[in-house]
């Protein structure tokens, strides 16, 4: 008898394993709450309208003072060139200027605590004229209850580029075509 019930104990073993491992795919832990999430993306679309409005004061009130920011620009021989930037530099760089208008899409959102990371495919326009396409890397930090964006990273490249699913943001008129 004890025999039997042992038997039955490893099949239920065998059992609850792939069930808990499969219920945890299907509906993993919040690792953040729904509105701590948009509370941050608010933030992140923030930095986009400011670049879109060239708007300074928007920038300040969303960039942690002392932020580092770096791009890496792909070469086309390889490699990159790093360009960092301060948090000076950046809000001097992006206050004023033609539209900068960045799209991002299939974003990926990490949040633990106080921290947190936004990672999106992006591709960019200066006014009307495509520049570039790539990836974003955002750092956040939250403190006395509002989030901040810390440090910036991202790349550029010029060639096979991935452009966001919508297409190209603007479309030629018919006269621009012929």
């Amino acid at each position: 008898m004890q025999s039997q019930f042992n038997c039955r104990l490893a099949a239920n073993k065998l059992l609850v394993f792939p069930m808990v491992a499969l219920l945890l795919v299907l509906f993993p832990p919040a690792a953040y709450t729904a509105d701590e999430s948009g509370e941050i993306m608010t933030v992140v679309d923030q930095f986009f309208q400011a670049l879109e409005e060239r708007n300074g004061a928007l920038l300040e009130e969303i960039l942690y003072p002392s932020s580092l920011n770096i791009s890496a620009t792909a070469q086309s021989e390889g490699g990159s060139t790093l360009t960092a930037r301060s948090y000076e530099d950046l809000l001097e760089r992006f206050s004023s200027g033609q539209p900068i208008i960045e799209r991002y899409w299939n974003h990926t959102l990490l949040v633990r605590g106080a921290i947190a990371i936004f990672w999106a495919p992006y591709d960019l326009y200066l006014g009307r004229d495509f520049s570039h396409c790539s990836v974003d890397s955002f750092q956040l930090v939250k403190e006395e209850g509002r989030w901040w964006l810390t440090n910036l990273s991202w790349t550029i490249e010029r060639e096979s580029c991935e452009l966001h699913p919508d297409g190209p943001r603007f479309r030629e008129s018919p006269a621009e075509h012929t």
